[in-house]
């Protein structure tokens, strides 16, 4: 990739062809003031981690969707530890699939 030498016509040509289809899985995560953050994170990982990437290991899209999940779960999992009960406005998006998880206890038989 030729982003990885610092070309940064380069990096303009793979951002513009990668950040729909980025932006899109983000918004379906996050909500709307955290979404424009962790897709600049994300870019700025890519363009810190360019020079070593290797396409013998792997594609660029499969590096791009490693850098997408990677970045991607910090922010949904201090939100899912900061909050115990799901309440409105706590960042997560409805319908994202993330649910809190219930403790089983006490005797089954009651």
């Amino acid at each position: 990739m030729a982003a990885g030498g610092g070309d940064v016509g380069a990096f303009g040509a793979f951002y513009d062809a990668t950040a729909p289809m980025v932006l899109g899985v983000v918004e379906r995560v996050l909500d709307p003031p955290r979404t424009e953050r962790v897709v600049e994170e994300i870019y700025l990982v890519l363009w810190r981690d360019a020079p070593a990437f290797d396409p013998g290991v792997r594609s660029a899209d499969a590096a791009l969707l490693a850098t997408v999940r990677r970045v991607l779960v910090r922010p949904v999992r201090a939100m899912v530890t900061a909050t115990r009960v799901r309440r409105p406005g706590d960042g997560l998006r409805s319908g994202s699939g993330v649910r809190r998880r219930r403790a089983v206890g006490g005797d089954q038989g009651s």
